[in-house]
């Protein structure tokens, strides 16, 4: 590995209440792309970019998978180490993994490519990570789809000062065709299309999906 820093125990802080969100996962959606991509993992070595906390990291340990979470942001992974200590935690950068050629069997990308400014530098990097016949899998939101789903998720909430604005931090979400586009350097493609109010029509037509899961194979 290079330039490899993990993450060391820490006290607990007073901001841990801030990562609590993303081990509770109540959004429906969220609930139903986690269990979707859990599901989906069948290699033994997994590299878990932008794991953060090790939520799900932590159910495919328990499922007898060696999992590394990488992610550039130490105070939420030093929350997921208390959280669960028999996990590794390693701070790096997703357009310069710390890993050599062909480390992993699977790398999973867990609601995290919209967040990406250079999807297509951060793909590459999976790429030369990933074994021959191993496989990307990732959960991401469906552009359009998606965006009429927070704006009535808000509605149904009553949060109607947030009600026009989007998530701030997805910079780059993608459409079901844009997303196939990014993985053309792979082999075999597979997406599948989630809707936690009409899954069967999702599975049938995923562009109708209001989540995407991609399973793509090196």
């Amino acid at each position: 590995m290079k330039n490899t820093q993990i993450v060391l125990n820490s006290p607990p802080s007073n901001d841990d209440s801030r990562f609590e969100w993303y081990i509770r996962a109540r959004n429906p959606l969220r609930k139903l792309q986690r269990k979707a991509l859990v599901e989906s993992c069948k290699g033994k070595r997994i590299l878990d970019i932008g794991g953060g906390t090790g939520r799900t990291a932590n159910e495919l340990a328990i499922s007898g998978h060696e999992v590394i979470v990488l992610d550039k942001n130490a105070a939420i992974m030093i929350f997921g180490q208390r959280r669960y200590p028999k996990l590794s935690f390693i701070r790096g950068d997703a357009y310069s993994l710390p890993f050599r050629d062909e480390s992993f069997d699977e790398v999973i990308l867990e609601e995290i490519i919209e967040h990406f400014e250079d999807q297509e530098k951060a793909i590459d990097e999976v790429l030369r990570v990933l074994r021959p016949g191993g496989q990307t899998i990732l959960s991401t939101p469906n552009k359009h789809l998606f965006r009429v789903y927070i704006f009535l998720l808000r509605l149904a909430t009553v949060k109607l000062s947030e009600i026009t604005n989007h998530v701030k931090s997805h910079i780059g979400e993608l459409t079901y065709d844009q997303l196939v586009q990014l993985f053309r350097n792979f082999g075999e493609k597979k997406v599948i299309g989630l809707n936690p109010f009409c899954q069967f029509l999702a599975q049938r037509y995923p562009k109708l999906g209001i989540g995407l899961i991609g399973i793509f194979k090196k």
